[in-house]
């Protein structure tokens, strides 16, 4: 396995599957905890690599676009708001939120 990210505390990483004819195209990126076994996401390394970029700029961003913060007039807003928004699936299978982008601006919705 060829190890690509880690999780800042190191409690989990993704990683690709390496093998002596390199990889494939698209591969699959593969989820792991310590002393568990490896997990494979639902998307591709092009998907994962998209969202989680969406994730980051989501929960690192200085408005913090965390749901439970949003007030009676943001949620108004969100109601009367009728354009396209395309769903990216759950950054992994342990995670509680989903990732919506539109444009350029990026999201996260608690699905708990």
């Amino acid at each position: 396995m060829l190890i690509f990210g880690e999780e800042d505390q190191g409690g989990f990483f993704w990683s690709l599957l390496w093998t002596l004819d390199g990889l494939e195209a698209d591969p699959t990126v593969w989820f792991l905890e310590y002393d568990e076994p490896p997990i494979a996401e639902q998307e591709p390394l092009s998907g994962f690599l998209i969202q989680f970029s969406l994730y980051e700029a989501a929960m690192g961003a200085d408005y913090n676009s965390f749901s439970a913060w949003a007030g009676a007039t943001h949620l108004g807003a969100l109601g009367r708001y009728r354009g396209r928004v395309d769903p990216v699936r759950r950054l992994t299978s342990r995670s509680r939120t989903d990732a919506f982008a539109r444009g350029h601006r990026q999201g996260a919705v608690n699905a708990a």
